[in-house]
């Protein structure tokens, strides 16, 4: 009956060692230092030496002007300009900003949040940005 006790004891501790070694190890059971990876460590005095690096942006572009074409709705800023140049530079330079429809008229440079669908309308000019 002593082996037979042994052997159940030795069954269990084989199971608690294997466990703690696959679950208390992936639940930080186990007493361990910590990392953190998303700060990177800081030289004594606190000032970093170390650039830290900007993912780049996309280069973005507006599509083709569209002549006598409103996108109507998804406005979110209208801006006075003096020319489409500028309401495209000005949409361009907003990553906000998805397209836009221009006034000839009265030169006001109607900014969007999303692309609207097309709708003829004389007088305006739309244009959409793509990144590339």
């Amino acid at each position: 009956m002593g082996k037979a006790i042994g052997g159940v004891l030795g069954a269990i501790l084989t199971g608690v060692a294997i466990w703690w070694l696959t679950q208390g190890v992936n639940q930080n059971i186990v007493n361990r230092p910590q990392q953190h990876v998303d700060q990177p460590e800081q030289p004594a005095g606190g000032e970093s030496h170390a650039p830290i690096a900007e993912s780049p942006k996309p280069h973005a572009r507006m599509s083709s002007p569209e002549v006598d074409t409103d996108r109507e709705h998804g406005d979110y800023k209208d801006v006075a300009v003096k020319d489409l140049d500028e309401c495209l530079a000005v949409c361009l330079a907003e990553d906000r900003c998805q397209a836009v429809s221009f006034n000839r008229a009265s030169n006001q440079c109607w900014m969007k949040d999303s692309v609207p669908v097309r709708s003829a309308r004389p007088g305006f000019t739309a244009s959409v940005k793509f990144s590339e």
